[in-house]
């Protein structure tokens, strides 16, 4: 197994995990992360050849993590109970943020890489809630109960 060592301001594990797999099937084993003062390791297997490596590496700068939060998973359905979700792009240069809530398109306004958004449901429903275009930002998923 090889061991590729990265800097990162701010990492989502699972999504960058899933980034290297989806580019380097076969070849991306893992990530593992330890403290903020401490780069992360990115590991490959051993036929990775350096071309892989540059691949992750080009790929792990480009990460732009993405992270969900709810203060609440169940709302009444009476149209005005909500619960509110924030959203968190820590990347200093973080590219715009777009949810997907109940399949429809919401785009998120950060300020200091920090967003908020109220779901409410006049009707019981379940109410997923994810990032649109996750790729190598975000494994996060939602759901909001309408009760």
């Amino acid at each position: 197994m090889r061991e590729l060592n990265v800097s990162l301001d701010a990492v989502h594990p699972a999504a960058l995990d899933a980034a290297l797999r989806a580019v380097l099937p076969g070849k991306a084993v893992g990530v593992s992360t330890y403290d903020p003062a401490r780069p992360i390791s990115i590991w490959l297997d051993d036929s990775a050849t350096p071309d892989d490596e540059a691949s992750a590496a080009s790929l792990a700068a480009a990460h732009d993590p993405i992270f969900l939060s709810a203060d609440r998973q169940n709302i009444a359905a009476d149209g005005s109970d909500a619960a509110s979700l924030t959203v968190s792009a820590p990347k200093p240069d973080a590219a715009p943020v777009t949810l997907l809530v109940a399949g429809t398109a919401v785009p998120v306004t950060l300020t200091d890489g920090v967003g908020t958004l109220s779901i409410v449901s006049a009707d019981p429903t379940t109410i997923a809630v994810s990032v649109q275009n996750a790729a190598n930002r975000s494994t996060d998923q939602l759901t909001i109960e309408a009760v």
